[in-house]
């Protein structure tokens, strides 16, 4: 049965860290038993492990081509296989799948680790072998002693979360697409038979779900990836986005996500890039190329998102907080991290390093999908990428009793020396109109926002770009003073006024408000209230039409514009708008 991974990723030590991986080049049942015996016991909560059979390697980095074994050789190790795992107490089967890899036949054992554990083996496979605990040591299965037998039966009493059944929950709160989309994104042959196999062979092969045929049940990890709502079942399983307002003061915009959590990551990033995202371009005379930047290093604000949603408990009914305020992004997850980090550690400045994970399938999963490396390195990377990026270091920050964890991450400035004036600063790497190159307005909002729409059209007028006749036609747009009364004025003033030309430099506050709560579908009260303005038609008229008129903003029911059901939501040059790449 094909194994819903991308096995190049186990070979090219892609995905999973080598303590992870077991490479065989042949047979050996001792070792292999021994091997099994150390993934299923998951001391680390790592998520057990993988050993290719048929695969030589040399200081743990595996040959290609790889030398295989015969195929015909394939029934008679899996017959031994479930021999060695009646050898253990309790019994456990790791899942097998012969692969081709480079023409040759490579059988790749998924060793998940155990709910049962810890498991014992005999020593060796001669009679009366005395039994013992084997364990993970970096890239070794090694017998533990004694002493380390009480730590591993500790383990044993508490399976992760994650891997736990959710005995509320059936296999119909999965989702089979969602489940299909992720095979296809990781690349597994499991893709092209996931829709002839039967729906529950399908989730235990996954080890998605567990129990007998007539009462099986779906594990938490399965519908934190797999189901449409995970909060509906577990609680607080969500991401609260907050744009908080620069003046201070009660004032923010707040987007909840809860979906599927990949889909959380991706969405909140992509949410957070659309305000925040913008890439400044400081274009000095002097010098050749123009200096470019953005306000948070992606692969820092990626990471610091990622690692709250892997670490998260979700025993623990707190969503994941994001707040964004005009200078730092702060992303809160509960409770703290895993022993040995504490709060001396994290204020060491020291490099961060854990080998415990609290999700040990949600690591499996992310991992795949290349949104996480899980070898200890996430902290370590966004401090790596604020510092390279002209940023000051992250703080990390939780209490004595890691009941919490919080990344601070704050804005990259690289214009605190350039001339400004409070009066027409309008754009970074720009001209005012004596010729001075001008840094980013003060009080810029986010660092996505330019100064206030007046002022940057009275330049464009005194540069002669816009005669006092567009300039009216223009205010009367981005002011909302005339609104078109019906769909064929719409459309000409669509096409006729220079706003189509001016909007990028001419918007204005109210309506960046209203393109940022639009990143989601809203009704006309929804989108109203999240800016704070009273559902109102002035209103809508004054700063939700201009925007629909200029094609920033589109109706989910375009041939039903009156609707009771209709909603707005920002529209591909909205997208592009916001992203500050609007032509």
């Amino acid at each position: 049965m094909p194994l819903p991974i991308d096995i190049n990723g186990l070979l090219n030590n892609e995905i999973y860290e080598s303590e992870r991986i077991e490479y065989k080049e042949g047979w050996n049942p001792e070792k292999i038993l021994r091997t099994i015996n150390a993934f299923a016991n998951d001391i680390n909560d790592w998520g057990g492990g993988y050993i290719l059979i048929g695969v030589k390697a040399v200081d743990g980095v595996p040959e290609r081509p790889v030398v295989g074994i015969p195929p015909s050789e394939v029934d008679n190790i899996q017959r031994k296989l479930v021999e060695l795992g009646n050898m253990m107490v309790l019994a456990y089967h790791p899942i097998s799948s012969p692969e081709i890899v480079d023409g040759k036949c490579v059988l790749v054992l998924w060793v998940p680790g155990g709910e049962n554990r810890p498991y014992s083996i005999p020593v060796t496979l001669g009679e009366k072998a005395v039994r013992g605990y084997f364990v993970r040591r970096h890239a070794s299965s090694v017998r533990i002693s004694a002493q380390e037998e009480s730590q591993l039966l500790l383990k044993g009493a508490k399976v992760p979360f994650d891997d736990r059944v959710n005995h509320q929950a059936t296999l119909a709160d999965l989702d089979l697409g969602l489940i299909r989309e992720y095979l296809q994104a990781c690349r597994s042959s499991l893709f092209s038979k996931s829709t002839k196999m039967d729906f529950e062979e399908l989730c235990m092969h996954m080890q998605l779900a567990r129990g007998p045929r007539e009462a099986l049940r779906p594990l938490n990890v399965a519908l934190l990836m797999f189901s449409e709502e995970p909060r509906n079942l577990i609680p607080c399983a969500q991401i609260d986005l907050v744009f908080r307002s620069p003046n201070g003061g009660r004032s923010f915009q707040e987007h909840i996500f809860a979906g599927p959590i990949h889909k959380q990551i991706k969405e909140a990033l992509a949410a957070i890039n659309l305000v925040v995202g913008r890439e400044y371009v400081l274009k000095n005379p002097e010098e050749p190329e123009a200096t470019r930047w953005t306000a948070y290093p992606k692969a820092a604000l990626e990471e610091a998102i990622v690692n709250a949603v892997y670490h998260k408990s979700y025993e623990v009914r707190q969503p994941i907080e994001i707040n964004v305020y005009h200078n730092m992004i702060e992303i809160l997850s509960y409770p703290g991290p895993m022993p040995p980090i504490t709060a001396k550690v994290l204020s060491s400045h020291e490099r961060i390093v854990s080998r415990y994970y609290r999700n040990r399938r949600i690591g499996d999963f992310l991992k795949e999908l290349k949104l996480t490396e899980g070898r200890a390195t996430g902290l370590d990377l966004i401090r790596t990428a604020m510092i390279e990026a002209g940023a000051p270091e992250p703080e990390f920050e939780t209490d004595e009793g890691a009941t919490y964890f919080l990344t601070r991450l704050h804005k990259v400035i690289k214009y605190a020396d350039m001339p400004q004036r409070a009066t027409n600063t309008y754009a970074i790497g720009t001209e005012d109109t004596s010729g001075n190159y001008m840094a980013e307005p003060p009080g810029a909002y986010y660092g996505a926002r330019l100064s206030h729409p007046s002022e940057r059209l009275e330049i464009e007028t005194a540069r002669g770009r816009i005669s006092q006749n567009e300039k009216a036609q223009v205010k009367r747009v981005f002011y909302g003073l005339e609104v078109a009364e019906n769909k064929a004025d719409q459309k000409q003033s669509a096409e006729t006024l220079p706003a189509a030309k001016y909007r990028v430099t001419l918007i204005s506050e109210r309506a960046l408000d209203v393109l940022t709560a639009a990143f989601k579908p809203k009704t006309k009260a929804e989108l109203l209230t999240a800016i704070g303005l009273g559902v109102y038609n002035k209103n809508f008229s004054t700063h939700v039409v201009p925007l629909i008129t200029m094609g920033y903003l589109e109706l989910t029911l375009p041939d039903k514009p009156t609707s009771p059901k209709q909603k707005y939501v920002l529209s591909d040059a909205g997208v592009r708008f916001l992203q500050g790449k609007t032509d």
